[in-house]
């Protein structure tokens, strides 16, 4: 029998022990931070947390009947990408730590009335959930993108190319893709895809570690080799967000699939790539579009396959172009050339707009960015 997990009237999370007769208290529930048909994510207190930087976590919880499951995936994969007993844990980058020693069990949620007043998940009756216990991390990119965008940054900041350069800095832009791909090479070289790689899916550190980027959300990542045999190519659509989808696996449209391949490693650089452009000017070249205008959607991402595109566009990341157009032609099972996209990035650090006494946008203390990091203050709802 495994562990069991109950939310009492005090929204404390408790674990029910085979050796203890009573419930054991073991995170207390602060606010919600999203919902759906899976089960919900909360941000909560870590009960008799030993340091302070682990005391706030994350939950995130699923239904044991979902139909296509993610938290066990997940689970999976943050156990292959490092070792939980390693010392060096505590400053590895690029991927959530586990919060405690019970990560994924079995959960049972006792209906109370009050939950809605926290805009909770209202469960009829005793539910089995599983849920996965994590550190709390900064906002992601694209709610720090937003932020710059609403305050005009580029302004304040004076980037040097105010026509084009209307996100983060071209300097941070730099920085952070430079984090994501070498994040993208350790995840590859366990032998694992992520997938959905997008703003929302990266998150900044916090405190000591706030310089550091990670990837998150693996719950539809998946393992590309077992052993010596390779995952087959199967042509076939696969998860993703559309907009940041390469077009080796995406089509201009349903009657157009003849071409189309299965994400592999490429793909997963080909989406981190339009994040970077996407920091870099504000917004996506074909953000303006509906999801359902495929085919023009598909043609401006394949105008980024011609460098007239980069020079017109955003000029400062035109380095990043035959970057583009080398993943574009690997082969599915291809391995992306890490080396050669790391000195791409060594070379554009000598561009002349590039600052060198400065790293990331919400290091810098006067661009105002540290109000992301602050607690929200969550108001409860009066019946």
């Amino acid at each position: 029998m495994r562990d069991r997990f109950i939310i009492d009237e005090g929204q404390t999370v408790c674990v029910r022990r085979r050796t203890v007769p009573e419930p054991v208290p073991m995170f207390q529930i602060k606010n919600q931070l999203g919902s759906g048909g899976f089960g919900a994510v909360y941000e909560a207190l870590k009960i008799n947390s030993k340091t302070k930087s682990d005391e706030t976590v994350v939950l995130k919880l699923e239904r044991a009947d979902a139909e296509y499951p993610q938290l066990k995936i997940e689970y999976t994969i943050y156990t292959k990408l490092h070792d939980r007993q390693s010392k060096k844990l505590r400053n590895f980058a690029f991927f959530h730590r586990f919060a405690c020693d019970v990560e994924l069990q079995s959960k049972e949620v006792v209906d109370d009335p009050r939950l809605p007043d926290f805009g909770q998940v209202k469960f009829r009756g005793p539910q089995s959930f599983n849920i996965l216990a994590l550190e709390k991390l900064g906002p992601d990119l694209l709610t720090i993108l937003k932020y710059a965008k609403a305050n005009d940054f580029y302004l304040l900041n004076k980037h040097y190319n105010q026509k084009y350069n209307k996100g983060l800095s071209f300097t941070t832009v730099i920085n952070t893709g430079e984090q994501i791909f070498s994040a993208l090479e350790y995840l590859h070289s366990k032998n694992l895809l992520h997938r959905d790689i997008k703003p929302q899916n990266i998150l900044t550190g916090r405190d000591d570690r706030k310089q550091n980027i990670f990837l998150v959300d693996f719950g539809l990542s998946k393992c590309y080799r077992n052993g010596m045999k390779e995952m087959p190519d199967e042509h076939k659509h696969g998860p993703g967000t559309d907009f940041y989808k390469s077009i080796n696996i995406t089509s201009p449209s349903k009657d157009q699939r003849e071409n189309i391949s299965s994400a592999s490693l490429r793909d997963d650089c080909i989406s981190a790539i339009y994040v970077l452009i996407e920091l870099y000017k504000g917004e996506l070249p074909w953000g303006k579009y509906d999801r359902s205008q495929k085919k023009k959607i598909y043609e401006m991402k394949e105008a980024l396959l011609n460098e007239k595109k980069w020079k017109a566009e955003f000029p400062e990341l035109l380095p990043l172009c035959p970057v583009l157009e080398d993943l574009h032609v690997l082969q599915f099972g291809e391995t992306p050339p890490y080396r050669d996209i790391k000195q791409t990035f060594d070379a554009m650090k000598t561009h002349r707009n590039y600052r060198q006494d400065e790293y990331l946008d919400w290091l810098i203390e006067e661009n105002g960015f540290d109000i992301l990091w602050q607690p929200k203050i969550t108001k409860r709802r009066t019946c």
